[in-house]
């Protein structure tokens, strides 16, 4: 039986400061720096959730973003809203 091979999660992501970043709402994440992962490429996902159903309230950005990628790639059945102007 061959040993994990472990990544301590604290040192696998960006961990210097943020510098302060001002947009109006909603804020556009190719406009910050460092951009925001939100999964679309990092995030392997499964098919655990399959033919599941789940409703995602601000699909469009930040954790909602992120939230409704994650279940997709899990092939759930989703319904999601953004806010539009």
């Amino acid at each position: 039986m061959t040993e994990p091979n472990l990544i301590d999660p604290r040192k696998r992501y960006y961990t210097d400061k943020f510098t302060n970043q001002e947009q109006d709402t909603p804020a556009l994440g190719e406009k910050m720096q460092p951009k925001p992962d939100c999964g679309e490429e990092s995030y392997q996902g499964n098919h655990e959730l399959e033919n599941r159903r789940v409703s995602i309230t601000g699909g469009d950005s930040g954790i909602g973003r992120a939230a409704a990628i994650a279940f997709c790639k899990r092939r759930c059945r989703y319904c999601f809203t953004i806010f539009t102007r």
